[in-house]
């Protein structure tokens, strides 16, 4: 049976609350510029939170911390100075940092893991929400940086709600069609982030989840059941 861990299950669960609020304000809000730094707002937690569930400390700490101070002051000023494609590239720049921070920090935390249970589960499923976030965030920089038709159906690069759109089925290989790519960046990132989805719920959540299951049907040995068996056969 997996013994479930009390202190960190309900940190991972935290980690996932957080993702799920950040694409909670992007489809409800994704078009105003209070939503970016929000946006950023919770990512800096979700990085703080995924730092004390590794136990890291030291100078690693404090280059983590630094990431969100200028993060956050990236977010500050996109929603105060920017202009449109000023503030997109701001924020989605101070969103990279952070998103890439915190799969990091939490993928050397699963790998370390010695055991596959609900808390592993809970840290892959935040993994997967985060690689969604981190390309359309990608899409959403590129956009603004090219200055020319990214994607035919968002007509307005601020609208990062159809980029999460776009890449949530994207990275689920969906694909409505709906909203396409018009550029060869945008088939190029597009491409991509269709494999590494399909790989990661293959390759990673089927592990885990595999391992999960393997562990609970093994059945229990101890020194007491293993004497018993050799009595028998002798």
């Amino acid at each position: 049976m997996v013994s479930a861990s009390p202190q960190g299950e309900p940190r991972c669960g935290r980690l996932l609350v957080l993702i799920i609020g950040v694409y909670v304000v992007i489809i409800a809000f994704g078009e105003t510029s209070i939503a970016g730094l929000v946006r950023v707002v919770l990512l800096a937690l979700t990085v703080l939170a995924a730092v004390r569930l590794r136990g890291a400390g030291g100078a690693w700490t404090s280059l983590l911390a630094a990431g969100v101070v200028v993060a956050l002051g990236a977010a500050v000023i996109a929603t105060r100075h920017g202009s449109d494609r000023l503030s997109v590239c701001l924020i989605a720049a101070a969103v990279l940092l952070l998103v890439v921070t915190s799969m990091l920090v939490l993928l050397l935390r699963l790998w370390r893991r010695p055991i596959a249970d609900t808390q592993t589960v809970a840290g892959a499923l935040t993994v997967y929400l985060l690689l969604a976030l981190l390309f359309a965030t990608l899409h959403q920089l590129l956009a603004a940086l090219l200055g020319q038709p990214y994607l035919d159906g968002v007509p307005r690069i601020v609208d990062s709600a159809r980029y999460l759109y776009f890449s949530v089925i994207t990275l689920a290989t969906v694909g409505y069609g709906d909203i396409t790519p018009a550029c060869g960046a945008a088939r190029a990132v597009a491409m991509v982030e269709a494999l590494v989805g399909q790989l990661y719920l293959v390759a990673v959540v089927g592990a885990v989840v595999g391992n999960m299951t393997g562990v609970r049907r093994r059945p229990p040995t101890t020194d007491g059941e293993g004497s018993s068996s050799r009595d028998e056969a002798g």
